[in-house]
């Protein structure tokens, strides 16, 4: 046995304030606690929720299913809400087969490459690779910037041979309104997309003065005036009355420049929100209509009234809603990207919905007269197993890290699992990267983040009060390749006369050792008020803090108070 003082930081004063004595106990002898202790929270992991892999991008029936992702949008009446939004879709033939591929960026921040395995008249997606992309800024546990949003970031994407050589690069917008050009420094066989150390030097000003003004910024370059060069349109995604805008290329097509000088709002906001846009030629009068979706679900296209197809700024008309196999609109929040899939030369609809399932409209119209079929489910291939994600818990950290997965499992789901001897379980929570179906081909460069970070947090809080004792304890072990492990306590003290203050923040921690053999860990929990009323309770959050690419099992967890 023995103890530790742990100073913290309280109100700008370091004070040293409490005392915790840690008892580390390797064969579980006395991990046994007798009927009278009072829990104030355990879990033994075997409530959870079978879903689909998010890294397998397929869901049980067999449909493209891409990762969900959520961001803070304004409602219809003035609250602000955390809510799912959808993949962004972008189509071209990246390896020179001559057949449509899909790249998709799902709303957590990843992207995917699905390679066509199929005909020009029946596509066919077996699977999915991830790319190193990610557009997110940079993270680390523990701090917090309110300028940077480091996790769902949105993409918004489009391809573009911007060197006209039949090699495709990539343009995207995110949900702080910035616009990114990733070229592809490989070839029309092989495409390869480095990511900088730095997003400055891939990020694309459209303001003088390089200042952000718009949010969910969602582009589409398009030769709309046949001048040689592509121009922007940008579909402002920002609540209230948002628009979609042209931005005058004062560059290349390789290398566009843009400001506000040469900035025209083309489609008024209206109230709409989240647009999307696209250029078409859609009644075959050779001109380029504008075709969006927006956060209602309406499907709207304006076409272009300009009377001389070269002038400076294009003309459109009011616009009117689009229909889908009879449906007036698509489900809140969707997008759709027009490209054809079925080989007719058509433009068909590929849909993204906001629980990331894809879904295909056959266009069954004509050249001058688009129509659209019902909505149908795209397919790919086999299925991975579902995964058994825990009730109550969640992961954080190592943004841009692919195939982190935290799961409950038992001897059922993973062969060759073994609980803790004598200790009454049969499940524990599961730390590891997956490993895909199939290794990346095309995309093999790894982009783990220098920083791999992670927070295993308990999503609900919990009470203590001071100057009473409380034990911790819980099963660990790891398969070597987990560092710096430690439990930690966060919790804020309110202020017993105003109690939406409070009097100062809290932490317990200490370092948890895990090997490749179970371990029960246990320590003794004992602090003082920062007041003098001691009854004053403490909201507490708890969380598993480690880094590494390896395996943690954690089983078996109890806080009691003694």
């Amino acid at each position: 046995m023995f103890s530790k003082l742990t100073c913290v930081k309280l109100l700008n004063t370091d004070v040293t304030y409490f005392l915790i004595s840690f008892l580390i106990i390797a064969n579980g002898a006395l991990g046994r606690f007798c009927s009278a202790d009072e829990i104030v929270f355990s879990d033994n992991f075997s409530s959870y929720t079978p879903i689909s892999n998010p890294w397998s991008c397929v869901d049980s029936t067999g449909q493209i299913k891409l990762m969900e992702g959520r961001q803070l949008v304004v409602t219809d009446t003035g609250s602000i809400e955390n809510l799912s939004l959808s993949p962004s879709i972008a189509v071209g033939d990246l390896n020179g087969d001559g057949l449509p591929d899909l790249v998709i960026a799902d709303a957590m921040g990843f992207f995917w490459y699905f390679p066509n395995q199929g005909t020009k008249a029946s596509p066919v997606f077996t699977h999915a690779e991830v790319m190193p992309i990610w557009l997110g800024d940079p993270y680390v546990l523990g701090t917090y910037r309110e300028d940077v949003v480091p996790n769902n970031v949105i993409p918004r994407i489009q391809l573009v041979d911007t060197e006209g050589q039949g090699k495709l690069d990539l343009f995207a917008g995110n949900y702080l309104g910035r616009l990114f050009l990733l070229h592809n420094s490989g070839t029309n066989l092989q495409p390869i997309f480095k990511m900088p150390r730095d997003l400055d030097e891939i990020a694309i000003p459209t303001r003088r003065d390089g200042s952000l003004w718009c949010n969910y910024l969602a582009p589409f370059f398009a030769d709309w005036n046949q001048s040689g060069v592509k121009d922007l349109f940008l579909g402002d995604g920002s609540y209230s009355a948002n628009s979609i805008y042209l931005l005058k290329n004062k560059g290349s097509t390789e290398k566009p420049r843009f400001s506000e000088d040469k900035m025209v709002k083309v489609i008024p906001g209206m109230g709409r929100e989240h647009l999307i846009p696209q250029i078409v030629s859609w009644n075959g009068d050779g001109k380029a209509d504008l075709l969006t979706t927006e956060r209602a679900g309406f499907l709207n296209i304006f076409l272009n009234q300009t009377p001389d197809a070269t002038n400076e700024t294009p003309v459109f008309d009011k616009g009117q809603h689009v229909f889908i196999g009879g449906r007036e609109k698509l489900p809140e929040r969707s997008t759709a990207t027009l490209a054809s899939l079925s080989g007719d030369g058509l433009p068909d609809l590929i849909i993204g919905a906001t629980d990331g399932h894809v879904y295909f409209s056959r266009n069954i119209g004509k050249t001058t007269d688009f129509r659209f079929d019902s909505m149908v489910p795209l397919k790919m291939g086999q299925a991975k197993p579902k995964i058994l994600e825990p009730d109550g818990w969640s992961l954080d950290g190592a943004y841009g890290a692919p195939y982190d997965l935290l799961v409950c499992t038992n001897a059922k789901v993973e062969p060759g699992f073994v609980p803790p001897d004598d200790a009454g379980l049969t499940s524990s929570l599961r730390y590891y990267r997956d490993t895909p179906i199939l290794a990346n081909p095309t995309f093999p460069e790894s982009f783990y983040p220098e920083s791999d970070a992670k927070l295993i947090t308990r999503n609900n809080g919990f009470n203590l009060k001071a100057n009473e004792r409380y034990q911790l304890s819980f099963w660990v072990k790891s398969d070597g390749d987990i560092n710096n492990l430690k439990y930690v306590i966060e919790g804020w003290q309110p202020d017993p006369v105003n109690s939406k203050n409070s009097l100062g923040h809290i932490t317990i921690s200490d370092s948890v050792e895990a090997t490749n053999s179970w371990n029960f860990y246990t320590t003794s929990i004992h602090f003082r008020s920062l007041s003098e009323d001691r009854d004053v309770g403490f909201t507490f959050a708890f969380h598993l803090a480690f880094s590494g690419k390896g395996t943690l099992y954690i089983a078996g967890i109890r806080l009691v108070k003694k």
